[in-house]
């Protein structure tokens, strides 16, 4: 037989691990695969679970049980057809997996600049470059100069963390991300402009320390889930239409500055969601602020661009500038 494992597969920490293995009969063959047994131990004795599916594993039984370590680990999966003959394949678990951009693979260190997303060996894992596997917690910045990284195909992020760099870090090209867990921006003063489209996958909270720029561009879908603005610096949500869409809400919380729009544009913010004004000033032009209910709690909301819209309004104090 010839067996798919099913693999690379990562856990986040707190996850479980759902095999997903297949087979089909040996080339001129149609003898079907009639067994699937896997190794998680790396003992070479098969049979800890069984099954092409078997039941999900919680982390940590995976660590307990079966002695993996947080990062990488070696998996087998053996398939025996009906005549009894077997043929093994391997796979990756990362369990947990922070995955640090490292635009140079030829050097020995972690290096900041551009690059491709996809490309192989573009990311760090305890010391050792590996390729991308999607739904990964990607973290830039190693204390040099930020690029242009083009994704290039559609992919699942635990969270994006920026750390310490100078210039701008440019996420950008084809695809689609996924996030499950947010933004955070520490570096310094970095600035991170990212115009790939985002898909949120839970409520999640953008903030960090930098009183860099972070903008995105490409469009926000929150699937129902509230996004929580909460950085020093200043965000810019702007798009050429839909800037965010779905039915959750927009939370701005600290002391920032919120841009909902972009110059010489009117984007429209189309999520149907409350928006909840928590403190430093947030700006909206034409329509920019979504369909639901707007709560005034602290900060101040500036209108430029010649809004006008109607809103109802939530307990709670606050400033309305217009301006324009």
């Amino acid at each position: 037989p010839i067996p798919n494992s099913g693999g690379p597969y990562l856990v986040p920490v707190g996850g479980s691990l759902s095999l997903n293995g297949s087979a089909i009969p040996s080339t001129g063959a149609t003898i079907a695969p009639t067994g699937y047994a896997w190794d998680l131990n790396r003992d070479n004795v098969f049979g800890e679970v069984t099954g092409a599916t078997p039941t999900a594993i919680a982390d940590t039984v995976l660590t307990g049980t079966y002695g993996m370590v947080l990062g990488q680990n070696t998996i087998k999966l053996k398939v025996t057809d009906s005549l009894g003959n077997t043929t093994t394949v391997t796979t990756i678990v990362k369990i947990g997996a922070n995955a640090s951009w490292d635009a140079n693979v030829s050097s020995a260190n972690q290096q900041d600049g551009g690059g491709t997303w996809m490309n192989a060996n573009q990311w760090r894992d305890n010391g050792v470059n590996s390729t991308w596997i999607s739904g990964s917690s990607a973290i830039f910045g190693n204390n040099g100069t930020g690029g242009v990284v083009t994704l290039g195909a559609n992919t699942t992020v635990g969270s994006l963390t920026f750390n310490s760099f100078n210039g701008t870090y440019t996420i950008s090209g084809g695809g689609i991300m996924t996030l499950n867990n947010g933004v955070t921006n520490n570096s310094t003063s970095g600035a991170v402009s990212i115009s790939t489209p985002l898909v949120l996958t839970a409520p999640q909270t953008w903030g960090g320390t930098s009183t860099g720029a972070l903008t995105v561009g490409g469009g926000i879908t929150n699937n129902g889930h509230t996004l929580t603005i909460a950085v020093p610096g200043t965000v810019t949500l702007s798009a050429s239409t839909n800037v965010i869409t779905g039915s959750g809400g927009l939370t701005k919380n600290g002391s920032g500055r919120l841009i909902l729009g972009a110059g010489g544009t009117v984007p429209v913010h189309a999520y149907s969601g409350t928006t909840t004004l928590n403190g430093g000033v947030t700006m909206v032009s034409n329509f920019n602020i979504g369909s639901g209910n707007l709560t005034l709690n602290g900060g101040v909301i500036e209108s430029y661009w010649a809004t006008n819209f109607i809103r109802s309004l939530g307990s709670g104090s606050g400033q309305m500038q217009l301006t324009g």
